[in-house]
Protein backbone atom coordinates (compact mmCIF):
# COMPACT_ATOMS: atom_id res chain seq x y z
CA UNK A 1 0.00 0.00 0.00
CA UNK A 2 0.97 3.86 -0.94
CA UNK A 3 0.48 6.55 1.51
CA UNK A 4 1.32 9.70 0.10
CA UNK A 5 0.79 12.95 2.65
CA UNK A 6 0.34 16.78 0.46
CA UNK A 7 1.23 19.78 2.29
CA UNK A 8 -0.09 22.23 -0.14
CA UNK A 9 2.68 21.62 -2.94
CA UNK A 10 5.00 19.26 -1.49
CA UNK A 11 3.74 15.72 -1.85
CA UNK A 12 5.81 13.10 0.50
CA UNK A 13 6.05 9.09 0.20
CA UNK A 14 4.91 7.64 3.52
CA UNK A 15 4.52 4.31 2.70
CA UNK A 16 5.32 2.52 -0.41
CA UNK A 17 5.70 -1.35 -1.89
CA UNK A 18 7.47 -2.52 -5.04
CA UNK A 19 5.05 -2.71 -8.42
CA UNK A 20 5.49 -4.93 -11.08
CA UNK A 21 4.26 -4.17 -14.71
CA UNK A 22 0.50 -6.31 -15.61
CA UNK A 23 -0.75 -5.98 -12.23
CA UNK A 24 -4.46 -4.48 -12.04
CA UNK A 25 -6.62 -3.15 -9.05
CA UNK A 26 -3.83 -4.51 -6.67
CA UNK A 27 -1.81 -1.15 -5.37
CA UNK A 28 -4.02 0.74 -2.96
CA UNK A 29 -2.86 4.49 -2.26
CA UNK A 30 -4.14 6.42 0.45
CA UNK A 31 -3.64 10.58 0.14
CA UNK A 32 -3.91 12.50 3.15
CA UNK A 33 -3.96 16.37 2.99
CA UNK A 34 -3.14 19.60 5.10
CA UNK A 35 -5.50 21.92 5.98
CA UNK A 36 -4.71 23.82 2.74
CA UNK A 37 -6.88 21.28 0.81
CA UNK A 38 -10.12 21.77 3.22
CA UNK A 39 -12.65 21.95 0.33
CA UNK A 40 -10.71 21.35 -2.78
CA UNK A 41 -11.74 18.37 -5.55
CA UNK A 42 -9.08 16.44 -5.75
CA UNK A 43 -7.62 14.40 -8.40
CA UNK A 44 -4.64 11.96 -8.52
CA UNK A 45 -2.54 11.85 -11.32
CA UNK A 46 -0.27 8.67 -12.28
CA UNK A 47 2.62 8.64 -14.53
CA UNK A 48 4.71 6.20 -15.97
CA UNK A 49 6.58 7.21 -19.67
CA UNK A 50 4.13 8.43 -22.16
CA UNK A 51 1.02 7.13 -20.11
CA UNK A 52 -1.22 9.03 -17.71
CA UNK A 53 -4.08 8.68 -16.07
CA UNK A 54 -5.94 10.78 -13.34
CA UNK A 55 -8.22 9.07 -10.85
CA UNK A 56 -11.30 10.95 -8.66
CA UNK A 57 -10.37 10.59 -5.34
CA UNK A 58 -13.23 9.56 -3.33
CA UNK A 59 -12.46 9.78 -0.03
CA UNK A 60 -8.98 10.38 -0.09
CA UNK A 61 -8.36 7.00 -1.90
CA UNK A 62 -7.63 5.31 -5.35
CA UNK A 63 -5.72 2.29 -6.54
CA UNK A 64 -3.06 3.00 -8.83
CA UNK A 65 -4.70 2.23 -12.64
CA UNK A 66 -3.40 -0.28 -14.89
CA UNK A 67 -2.99 1.65 -17.68
CA UNK A 68 0.14 2.99 -16.13
CA UNK A 69 1.30 -0.63 -15.19
CA UNK A 70 1.73 -1.91 -18.70
CA UNK A 71 5.65 -1.37 -18.93
CA UNK A 72 8.40 -2.18 -17.03
CA UNK A 73 11.87 -0.17 -16.37
CA UNK A 74 9.70 3.02 -15.77
CA UNK A 75 9.83 5.14 -13.02
CA UNK A 76 5.88 5.84 -11.30
CA UNK A 77 4.94 9.08 -10.47
CA UNK A 78 1.77 10.67 -8.70
CA UNK A 79 0.48 14.07 -8.15
CA UNK A 80 -2.52 15.48 -7.10
CA UNK A 81 -4.55 18.30 -7.89
CA UNK A 82 -6.90 20.56 -6.45
CA UNK A 83 -9.97 22.25 -7.57
CA UNK A 84 -12.67 24.41 -6.66
CA UNK A 85 -14.46 26.27 -9.26
CA UNK A 86 -12.67 27.71 -11.99
CA UNK A 87 -10.97 30.39 -9.65
CA UNK A 88 -8.34 27.96 -7.38
CA UNK A 89 -6.33 25.14 -8.72
CA UNK A 90 -3.60 23.74 -6.17
CA UNK A 91 -1.16 20.96 -7.93
CA UNK A 92 1.41 19.21 -6.22
CA UNK A 93 4.53 18.38 -7.61
CA UNK A 94 5.67 15.02 -8.65
CA UNK A 95 6.22 12.04 -6.20
CA UNK A 96 8.55 9.16 -7.19
CA UNK A 97 6.39 5.95 -6.56
CA UNK A 98 9.30 3.97 -7.29
CA UNK A 99 10.37 2.02 -10.62
CA UNK A 100 7.60 -0.51 -12.09
CA UNK A 101 9.39 -4.09 -12.18
CA UNK A 102 8.88 -6.58 -14.92
CA UNK A 103 6.02 -8.87 -13.93
CA UNK A 104 5.75 -12.27 -14.52
CA UNK A 105 3.29 -13.06 -17.03
CA UNK A 106 2.15 -15.55 -19.44
CA UNK A 107 3.84 -15.38 -23.12
CA UNK A 108 7.76 -14.37 -24.17
CA UNK A 109 7.97 -10.60 -24.73
CA UNK A 110 7.98 -9.82 -28.27
CA UNK A 111 11.96 -9.26 -29.42
CA UNK A 112 12.54 -5.62 -30.41
CA UNK A 113 12.02 -4.87 -33.91
CA UNK A 114 15.28 -4.24 -36.15
CA UNK A 115 15.97 -0.85 -37.47
CA UNK A 116 14.56 0.41 -41.00
CA UNK A 117 17.07 -0.76 -43.32
CA UNK A 118 17.32 2.81 -44.69
CA UNK A 119 18.40 3.73 -41.39
CA UNK A 120 20.76 1.06 -41.00
CA UNK A 121 22.65 2.39 -43.84
CA UNK A 122 22.43 5.91 -42.59
CA UNK A 123 24.08 4.77 -39.20
CA UNK A 124 26.44 3.11 -40.68
CA UNK A 125 27.70 5.15 -43.30
CA UNK A 126 26.51 8.69 -42.11
CA UNK A 127 27.78 8.73 -38.26
CA UNK A 128 24.00 10.30 -36.87
CA UNK A 129 24.76 12.66 -34.07
CA UNK A 130 24.10 16.00 -31.70
CA UNK A 131 25.88 19.14 -32.92
CA UNK A 132 25.37 22.82 -32.48
CA UNK A 133 23.79 24.35 -35.90
CA UNK A 134 25.08 28.10 -37.13
CA UNK A 135 22.28 29.22 -35.17
CA UNK A 136 23.78 28.25 -31.82
CA UNK A 137 21.33 25.83 -31.21
CA UNK A 138 21.84 22.54 -30.28
CA UNK A 139 20.62 19.90 -33.14
CA UNK A 140 20.42 16.29 -34.03
CA UNK A 141 21.24 15.54 -37.39
CA UNK A 142 21.43 12.42 -40.33
CA UNK A 143 24.49 13.13 -41.60
CA UNK A 144 24.58 16.61 -43.19
CA UNK A 145 20.95 16.76 -42.41
CA UNK A 146 19.31 18.71 -39.45
CA UNK A 147 16.19 16.97 -38.32
CA UNK A 148 15.53 19.06 -35.61
CA UNK A 149 16.95 21.90 -33.14
CA UNK A 150 16.27 22.74 -30.04
CA UNK A 151 17.69 26.36 -27.84
CA UNK A 152 20.24 26.06 -25.46
CA UNK A 153 19.46 29.09 -23.66
CA UNK A 154 21.69 31.89 -22.68
CA UNK A 155 23.91 31.29 -20.09
CA UNK A 156 26.92 32.72 -19.12
CA UNK A 157 28.91 29.77 -20.87
CA UNK A 158 28.98 30.90 -24.53
CA UNK A 159 30.32 28.25 -27.08
CA UNK A 160 34.29 27.39 -27.79
CA UNK A 161 34.77 29.12 -23.94
CA UNK A 162 36.23 26.33 -22.08
CA UNK A 163 35.44 27.50 -17.99
CA UNK A 164 38.47 27.55 -15.20
CA UNK A 165 37.03 25.00 -13.40
CA UNK A 166 34.42 22.60 -14.19
CA UNK A 167 32.96 20.09 -11.46
CA UNK A 168 32.98 15.99 -12.34
CA UNK A 169 29.35 15.10 -12.84
CA UNK A 170 27.96 13.61 -10.49
CA UNK A 171 25.01 11.94 -9.42
CA UNK A 172 23.39 14.99 -7.62
CA UNK A 173 23.41 16.38 -10.88
CA UNK A 174 22.32 13.86 -12.58
CA UNK A 175 19.13 12.96 -10.18
CA UNK A 176 18.05 16.81 -10.41
CA UNK A 177 18.65 17.17 -14.28
CA UNK A 178 16.71 13.55 -14.81
CA UNK A 179 14.13 14.23 -12.03
CA UNK A 180 12.71 17.63 -13.08
CA UNK A 181 13.08 17.09 -17.37
CA UNK A 182 10.05 18.15 -19.59
CA UNK A 183 9.57 16.10 -22.16
CA UNK A 184 8.57 16.85 -25.55
CA UNK A 185 5.68 14.21 -25.24
CA UNK A 186 4.35 16.53 -22.62
CA UNK A 187 5.88 14.24 -19.39
CA UNK A 188 8.39 14.71 -16.91
CA UNK A 189 10.93 13.23 -15.48
CA UNK A 190 12.47 9.97 -16.55
CA UNK A 191 11.52 7.82 -19.91
CA UNK A 192 14.16 5.24 -19.11
CA UNK A 193 15.25 3.67 -15.25
CA UNK A 194 18.63 3.63 -14.33
CA UNK A 195 18.46 -0.04 -14.51
CA UNK A 196 17.48 0.36 -17.81
CA UNK A 197 20.35 1.97 -19.17
CA UNK A 198 22.86 0.20 -17.54
CA UNK A 199 21.71 -3.66 -19.02
CA UNK A 200 21.77 -1.37 -22.42
CA UNK A 201 25.13 0.17 -21.62
CA UNK A 202 26.31 -3.82 -20.58
CA UNK A 203 24.73 -5.04 -23.64
CA UNK A 204 26.41 -2.24 -26.36
CA UNK A 205 29.78 -2.08 -23.93
CA UNK A 206 29.56 1.30 -23.45
CA UNK A 207 32.40 2.20 -21.54
CA UNK A 208 31.43 5.45 -19.31
CA UNK A 209 30.17 5.88 -16.11
CA UNK A 210 26.53 4.91 -15.63
CA UNK A 211 24.59 8.31 -14.24
CA UNK A 212 26.49 9.64 -17.06
CA UNK A 213 25.05 7.82 -19.53
CA UNK A 214 21.87 7.33 -17.82
CA UNK A 215 20.97 11.19 -18.03
CA UNK A 216 21.89 11.06 -21.46
CA UNK A 217 19.58 8.93 -22.67
CA UNK A 218 17.12 10.43 -21.04
CA UNK A 219 17.67 13.60 -22.29
CA UNK A 220 17.77 12.51 -26.25
CA UNK A 221 14.23 10.97 -25.38
CA UNK A 222 13.42 14.49 -23.49
CA UNK A 223 14.39 16.87 -26.59
CA UNK A 224 14.01 14.88 -29.58
CA UNK A 225 11.47 11.82 -28.55
CA UNK A 226 9.09 13.55 -30.52
CA UNK A 227 11.45 13.79 -33.83
CA UNK A 228 12.27 10.24 -33.97
CA UNK A 229 8.65 9.11 -33.54
CA UNK A 230 7.84 11.34 -36.33
CA UNK A 231 10.44 10.09 -38.47
CA UNK A 232 9.92 6.34 -37.37
CA UNK A 233 13.63 5.41 -35.74
CA UNK A 234 12.58 5.70 -32.09
CA UNK A 235 13.95 2.37 -31.07
CA UNK A 236 16.44 1.84 -28.35
CA UNK A 237 18.89 1.15 -30.45
CA UNK A 238 19.02 4.62 -32.15
CA UNK A 239 19.19 6.21 -28.72
CA UNK A 240 21.91 4.34 -27.58
CA UNK A 241 23.77 5.39 -30.20
CA UNK A 242 23.54 8.70 -30.22
CA UNK A 243 24.32 8.48 -26.30
CA UNK A 244 27.28 7.16 -27.45
CA UNK A 245 28.32 9.64 -29.54
CA UNK A 246 27.35 12.86 -27.32
CA UNK A 247 29.46 11.42 -24.67
CA UNK A 248 32.46 10.76 -26.68
CA UNK A 249 32.52 13.61 -28.64
CA UNK A 250 36.17 14.86 -29.45
CA UNK A 251 35.18 18.31 -30.14
CA UNK A 252 33.48 19.35 -26.55
CA UNK A 253 35.04 20.69 -23.76
CA UNK A 254 35.92 18.08 -20.45
CA UNK A 255 33.23 17.27 -18.50
CA UNK A 256 31.27 17.73 -21.47
CA UNK A 257 27.77 16.42 -19.66
CA UNK A 258 28.79 18.61 -16.25
CA UNK A 259 29.20 21.66 -18.78
CA UNK A 260 25.64 21.24 -19.92
CA UNK A 261 24.37 20.73 -17.06
CA UNK A 262 26.05 23.93 -15.41
CA UNK A 263 25.94 26.45 -18.06
CA UNK A 264 22.56 25.09 -20.27
CA UNK A 265 20.07 23.01 -18.00
CA UNK A 266 17.19 25.47 -17.02
CA UNK A 267 17.57 25.47 -13.10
Amino acid sequence: MFTLYAEKTRLTVRDKEPVTSGSVNVYPVRFEFSADWDGLEKTAIFQTGCREKAVVLTGGACTVPAEVLAEPGYYLMAGVCGKQGESTVLPTVWANLGMILEGAVMGEAPEPGPLPEDWQEALASKGDNLAYTDAGELGLYSGDKLLSSVPVGDGEFNMGQQPKVMPVFNRQMAEDWVFNMKNADGTRSPHFSLEKTKEVQGQYGIDCDEMEFWTVMNMLYSAFGDVLKENNVSNMKLYTSLAKAWIEDQDAVHNKAAAYYTYVVQH
